[in-house]
């Protein structure tokens, strides 16, 4: 019996070519569409944690500045003036040195700050309150620049409201509410207080602006905010509201 002839291994049609090379593209293009949402995500997520992390340090720097501040200085400034984007605090504490060259104590122990939300940004800066007696001095700092809305309120022991001047209140207030909203500015909204005009040394104390000029209410997100904390001051009054509860 005589044997068939090999056959000649059979090529690939042009089809079936074709057809392994749009599976290899649509495999591909899966991988890549996946990769790329991972890593989209995996930066969302660092920047919401930064934003986080921006938020809690407002928070507790406010709170801990909320802790030792004064209703009055001696030159008759409030220690405590906010309104709704903005809060101007002078404590009691001793300013550390941070550059080179800076003194390790200052000649007294009051200290001003203040924190201010405008056109997306919150802003914060400290300055030497015995040395600036008109109020703040040195530009303003950037903390986080994504925020979407700020607000605080105050709890002068029967209602919340949206300003406090501890001077004409005759005292601190009783608890102070933060709530900040991160992400795009709902719209561009003017700075929330005029820029104070400047103690150099030697100049005779002067009251800088008790109460800082609030703009329209911008409207707020109607989410819940992504951080909110309400500070109790331990040097506020008593009030009806501790016997209420």
């Amino acid at each position: 019996m005589i044997a068939p002839p090999p056959r000649s291994p059979r090529a690939f049609t042009l089809f079936e070519v074709l057809l392994a090379l749009s599976l290899v593209a649509a495999l591909s293009g899966s991988v890549f569409a996946f990769l790329w949402q991972v890593s989209s995500q995996k930066a969302a997520m660092t920047s919401r944690a930064k934003a986080g992390q921006a938020g809690d340090m407002v928070l507790d720097r406010i709170e801990a500045d909320l802790l030792s501040a004064v209703a009055v200085d001696s030159a008759g400034n409030p220690g405590v003036v906010g309104s709704s984007s903005s809060l101007r605090l002078l404590t009691r504490g001793v300013a550390l040195p941070v550059h080179a060259g800076d003194s390790p104590w200052t000649p007294g122990d009051l200290q001003g700050s203040e924190f201010a939300f405008t056109s997306g940004r919150l802003t914060a800066r400290r300055w030497d309150a015995h040395r600036f007696r008109a109020g703040p001095s040195g530009e303003p700092e950037t903390i986080h620049a994504g925020v979407a809305a700020f607000r605080l309120r105050f709890f002068d022991g029967t209602s919340w409201a949206e300003s406090f001047n501890s001077k004409t209140n005759n005292g601190l207030p009783v608890a102070v509410e933060v709530a900040i909203w991160f992400g795009e500015p709902i719209v561009e909204s003017a700075p929330v207080s005029p820029e104070p005009s400047r103690a150099e040394d030697g100049d005779a104390p002067r009251l800088f602006s008790e109460q800082p000029e609030e703009p329209a209410p911008a409207p707020r997100p109607t989410s819940p905010p992504d951080r909110i904390r309400v500070m109790v001051i331990a040097d506020g009054p008593s009030t009806a509201w501790k016997e209420l509860r």
